[in-house]
């Protein structure tokens, strides 16, 4: 497909096959790995996919998102991608790459984080679009879903609201406050499929109040909650396997 470029051959792990590539999306170049069972699928069928949104300052390949992107193709044969967001990863560490504004006022100012998040939707939308239609990919069009935390709701959730084609999703560790309140609030009570939502009980970042404010105005009816006590990082993993348990259940029927 025009615009995807695929890195090295697939690296193996345990029946994983682990391939980078980059896809040019409105003159922004975004990396991507893509992660597909070893043994190819057979030529009729597709597999589902899980886009996955990892947090602030982190990139495509941080730990967690290994691990669930992992547990997903070795357990159920889904298919994970997962991109570096505007300003992170192979992207560098100029978070101010669509304004010229300072670092301080980027999630301040509610036109300049609408606009970032309005660049990362398009990433998201162009990304799965790609992966799905390209033949070597071997994924197909399969059923879509979403995994995001943090800044990972931040940018995943306008993609998921703006994009009918996913069927769950997994979101989290976010609130309505600062510049983005206006536009989650929105996007969040436009969503219709079945949402988990992770909330850390003494989140230090966003306050639980704003991250509670945000899971009420979800807009879905199948919707759930799973709370812990401690801080914004301190997610027990367990909550990866519910998170693969979740996604499977949706997207393998």
């Amino acid at each position: 497909m025009a615009g995807l470029v695929w890195g090295a051959p697939a690296e193996d792990e345990r029946g994983v096959a682990e391939r980078s590539f980059t896809l040019a999306v409105d003159g922004r170049t975004v990396p991507a790995v893509l992660w597909t069972p070893s043994a190819p699928r057979a030529e009729t069928t597709s597999l589902p996919l899980v886009v996955l949104g990892h947090g602030r300052s982190l990139d495509k390949r941080i730990v967690y998102l290994l691990v669930l992107a992992r547990r997903l193709v070795r357990h159920h044969r889904i298919a994970a991608v997962s991109l570096d967001w505007p300003g992170h990863g192979d992207r560098g560490d100029d978070l101010t790459e669509l304004a010229s504004v300072p670092r301080t006022g980027l999630y301040a100012d509610p036109e300049v984080i609408g606009g970032i998040m309005d660049h990362a939707a398009t990433d998201v939308s162009a990304l799965v679009s790609a992966v799905q239609s390209d033949p070597e990919a071997g994924v197909g069009t399969g059923r879509l879903g979403y995994f995001g935390l943090s800044l990972g709701t931040m940018f995943g959730l306008p993609a998921v609201a703006a994009d009918d084609r996913y069927a769950a999703a997994v979101l989290g560790l976010m609130g309505l406050t600062w510049g983005w309140s206006e536009r989650l609030e929105k996007d969040a009570a436009s969503l219709s499929l079945p949402v988990l939502f992770i909330q850390q009980w003494h989140d230090e970042l966003l306050g639980r109040e704003p991250v509670s404010r945000l899971f009420d105005v979800i807009g879905s009816a199948d919707k759930r909650l799973h709370a812990h006590p401690g801080t914004h990082a301190a997610v027990p993993a367990e909550e990866l396997v519910a998170a693969e348990a979740f996604l499977a259940s949706h997207l393998l029927t």
